[in-house]
């Protein structure tokens, strides 16, 4: 099975924590039929449930979770929400998770039944629904736009909890981008499905404008784009220092450098993530000349492509550091494929592999690995 970065990061995390999650699923698994008794009968109120999913504190207490039905049987989602940086903890959950009779476990609520919508929207989130539409229009980072018109006095919250509840928690976070508000009377009642719609032609429109080819199959010569300056980047912004910075689009500048929830899925459609590679200037290594960053390009397309697992997208100079992107559709084989071709050259030490979807900007694969 592939590796997506989420399952990557998850990876990564500490043995204390998956402990605290096998402690969790052990309880839970104990507890199962209490649960399900409880869906039939409710008998011994919602406290039942809250005191069965306490030891959930344990792993995180910030985890959001929540129940509802499945193809057979119950359905537990725990999930991130709106926190980003917890979606590989949320994955860790979902992967660890028991094999139980009339159970399905995930890490990101479904779509909603749009006919249920008002209902779900007041039970979910304690307040009603007085929106009446919803605009969109895609985004210069290649997310959805949405503009919401309703009455009440949490019309941007509205537009949030309508979009995670219609789309789905993941179709959520892969294209909702900047949301607005308008505050005015309703003049008519809001539609979901009409709304569903025009968010799905607006993804079709985003896709139009993606290459027809996974990037293992394009060739770095003949790519076009352009070549961009004057960033000015904020102080702490992984790649301040950069001066040049060669992309294929705009659209790709604005989400790369300077959105705050990359998507990849706004510049694939062969479920590729985009990472890159960032390896400090030295004595040893200057990479005074693009020459010598293009040749570390060549060798990274072609690592990457030969084995079909992904290939070149941007590259920059930097004061301080060489930029190289890249998309790939197996992120743990790319970066040991990568960890086997560089690791031993000279700038290998001081050069680290990142990711750029959200909630993931801290995780660091080295170049060069440990031993």
């Amino acid at each position: 099975m592939s590796t997506d970065p989420y399952d990557y990061a998850a990876s990564l995390i500490n043995s204390h924590t998956r402990n605290a999650i096998n402690s969790f699923w052990q309880h839970f698994a104990q507890n199962a039929d209490i649960l399900a008794n409880w869906f039939v009968n409710q008998q011994g109120g919602t406290q039942t449930v809250v005191n069965i999913m306490q030891p959930l504190t344990e792993v995180s207490p910030d985890l959001i979770w929540g129940f509802g039905p499945a193809e057979q049987g119950h359905m537990l989602t725990i999930t991130a929400e709106f926190q980003d940086g917890l979606r590989p903890l949320a994955r860790l959950m979902q992967r660890m998770a028991p094999s139980l009779p009339d159970w399905t476990f995930t890490n990101t609520h479904p779509p909603s039944d749009p006919a249920q919508l008002a209902q779900e929207h007041l039970a979910r989130f304690g307040f009603p629904l007085t929106l009446s539409d919803i605009k969109v229009s895609l985004g210069r980072d290649r997310r959805i736009n949405l503009h919401g018109y309703g009455a009440g006095p949490k019309v941007f919250d509205e537009v949030l909890n309508v979009s995670t509840l219609l789309l789905g928690e993941e179709k959520e976070r892969d294209w909702v981008g900047y949301v607005q508000e308008t505050h005015n009377q309703a003049s008519q009642p809001f539609g979901p499905l009409t709304w569903i719609n025009r968010f799905d032609d607006a993804i079709a429109e985003a896709r139009s404008l993606m290459p027809n080819a996974p990037h293992s199959e394009q060739d770095p010569r003949q790519a076009s784009g352009g070549l961009y300056r004057d960033f000015n980047l904020p102080h702490g912004h992984p790649r301040q220092d950069l001066i040049t910075f060669f992309a294929p689009s705009e659209a790709y500048i604005n989400a790369a450098l300077y959105g705050p929830r990359f998507s990849s899925r706004g510049f694939s459609g062969f479920n590729e993530w985009f990472m890159y590679l960032k390896i400090q200037r030295s004595l040893a290594a200057p990479f005074g000349h693009v020459e010598e960053r293009a040749e570390v390009e060549d060798r990274l397309h072609t690592t990457l492509s030969n084995a079909g697992v992904g290939g070149w997208v941007a590259a920059g100079h930097g004061t301080d550091y060489v930029y190289i992107d890249f998309a790939v559709a197996d992120v743990a084989l790319a970066a040991a494929l990568l960890q086997n071709h560089f690791g031993k050259e000279v700038y290998a030490a001081d050069a680290s592999l990142y990711f750029l979807d959200q909630g993931l900007r801290d995780i660091t694969i080295p170049l060069s690995p440990s031993i």
